[in-house]
């Protein structure tokens, strides 16, 4: 918006039409990823919008703000991007190594406080990625066991004040503990009109009074 507050950063001001998400951070920072492949950062008590160029399509991120590093979801794998000298790492997923990304298909991305990063895959479960050791875990749906993921197609991640991890999936939800592995699952029931209802979980959210909100598509 060349009226804007910021039109007068650059020659052009902001003219990124694809930005996808945003989130703040500690320092006061506005942080923005743009389907284009570009990470951008906004300090309002500056003058600039600098941004981070990726060649690729960033679709969700994590900064670890003691070590200055940017994690992104991106269409490339996942991206470390060291932003103190812009050394980056991509981890893809490698069919011989049984500790890789088990997909490209990565929709959600979030990390926990023990140095995990969690990752819902499209149609192979979750993954589990220790950034101390870059090993990648994979958490799968288990005919044998009720206490396992509700369904390995993983859309959305949460986590709730008490650090449950909440999972939506194509088909139910599960609340697992982290810690254990075990699921709490929820799914829908056609004869109770109190049960989840149809269709793929694609957002999940906490009040204040801590009842936890689900967004989901069409009841089909």
């Amino acid at each position: 918006d060349k009226t804007a507050q910021f039109a007068n950063d650059t020659l052009s001001g902001f003219t990124d039409s694809s930005a996808v998400r945003s989130f703040n951070s500690r320092d006061g920072l506005l942080w923005i990823i743009s389907d284009n492949g570009n990470v951008y950062n906004v300090d309002f008590s500056g003058t600039t919008i600098p941004f981070v160029s990726l060649d690729a399509s960033a679709g969700n991120f994590y900064y670890e703000e003691d070590k200055n590093v940017l994690w992104i979801l991106s269409d490339i794998g996942i991206i470390r991007k060291n932003l103190l000298n812009n050394q980056k790492k991509v981890f893809k997923h490698d069919p011989k190594n049984s500790n890789s990304l088990v997909s490209m298909n990565v929709f959600n991305m979030l990390a926990d406080n023990e140095g995990n990063i969690w990752m819902a895959n499209h149609f192979q479960g979750l993954d589990k990625f220790n950034i101390n050791t870059e090993q990648f875990t994979n958490i799968r749906y288990d005919t044998n066991n009720s206490a396992s993921l509700v369904n390995d197609s993983t859309h959305v991640l949460f986590f709730d004040r008490e650090h449950y991890l909440w999972i939506g999936t194509h088909n139910g939800l599960s609340r697992m503990d982290t810690k254990t592995g075990i699921c709490i699952n929820y799914i829908n029931d056609p004869n109770d009109s109190l049960s989840l209802a149809k269709g793929h979980i694609n957002s999940i959210t906490q009040d204040k009074n801590d009842i936890i909100w689900i967004g989901t598509d069409v009841d089909i």
